[in-house]
């Protein structure tokens, strides 16, 4: 990113008067970077930018960068200790962004994942991510809240009917025979932790999740199939649908979920770990990836994700 203005920017002193209540001024070592951070991890709009000063707004907030050069006769600049990260126990809450978005965006912009997105009990989705002076971002949306389904899309609950829909196509879109690891009791019982995504206008099916409260384990749950539409990939399909997972268990009582999934699925293990699940340590390892030999049978292979939900 090249220094300069983004846009037209308005004198220092008119700019500072348009500042209300609280705003926000963070000493950083490369202004550059960390507006580079703020504007492709977080979504945050800059609206000036040089070397040594960067104006950003967004998600109701108002940040400014400014260089150490520029400081040197404040006294914010003398309380950073040498090679430290910054920022002590300050947690900069920006609510209104994706946490699951930036979560997977931030080590582009040499951010880190301190706490991977996921529900907590305040009612926030959130997710905490460090930028490259070790500022500490909660960034998060309301749980439940529509701007976590895609546009376009409905959520639904699935029904018995569906079974010939999805088994019609689930093969094409997994691209091999898989419709023999869908049983058809997922649509006839356990269709309130089950979902359907569907176009909004036309009803078309755009992908599907097949989940449980555990009977037998009052706290668990587990998802047994998910799948979404290739044409409708990479818009938050999956995401919405584990949200509502998620919430639909978490009001049975459930405090976990897990699945299972392929080592060689390394896309669902990426998807997962971003959702907030965790890779529960087997009986081998396979390319870096803890496995379990032999869950499902002699001379099977699986994965086993676990994600804690917070009441």
């Amino acid at each position: 990113m090249s220094p300069g203005p983004v846009e037209r920017f308005v004198p220092a002193p008119v700019y500072g008067r348009t500042l209300q209540g609280l705003s926000l001024n963070l000493v950083v070592q490369d202004v550059l970077r960390s507006a580079a951070f703020l504007e492709g991890a977080l979504s945050l709009r800059v609206l000036f930018q040089d070397a040594g000063f960067a104006a950003i707004a967004g998600a109701g907030a108002r940040i400014m960068l400014h260089a150490d050069s520029t400081y040197g006769r404040m006294p914010a600049l003398h309380r950073l200790a040498s090679g430290a990260p910054r920022g002590g126990g300050v947690e900069i809450r920006l609510l209104g962004i994706d946490p699951d978005r930036a979560a997977e965006r931030a080590p582009a912009y040499g951010g880190a994942v301190l706490l991977a997105p996921r529900d907590f009990a305040h009612g926030w989705r959130e997710a905490h991510l460090a930028d490259p002076d070790g500022y500490l971002y909660a960034v998060g949306l309301p749980i439940g809240d529509p701007a976590g389904v895609p546009a376009g899309v409905r959520l639904r609950p699935l029904r018995p009917e569906d079974a010939e829909t999805v088994l019609a196509v689930i093969d094409d879109w997994w691209g091999r025979e898989i419709r023999s690891r869908l049983p058809r009791l997922f649509f006839e019982h356990f269709a309130t932790t089950s979902f359907a995504a569907e176009d909004e206008l036309t009803g078309e099916l755009l992908g599907f999740l097949c989940g449980l409260a555990s009977p037998s384990q009052p706290e668990e749950s587990y998802i047994h199939f998910a799948g979404v539409a290739p044409k409708a990939r990479r818009r938050g399909v999956a995401r919405a649908m584990y949200r509502a997972f998620f919430d639909a268990v978490r009001a049975q009582g459930c405090t976990a979920v897990s699945c299972i999934t392929s080592p060689i699925n390394l896309d669902s293990i990426d998807f997962h770990r971003r959702m907030g699940f965790t890779l529960v340590a087997g009986n081998a390892v396979d390319g870096g990836i803890p496995v379990h030999r032999g869950r499902e049978g002699p001379g099977t292979v699986h994965v086993v994700m676990r994600c804690e939900l917070w009441p």
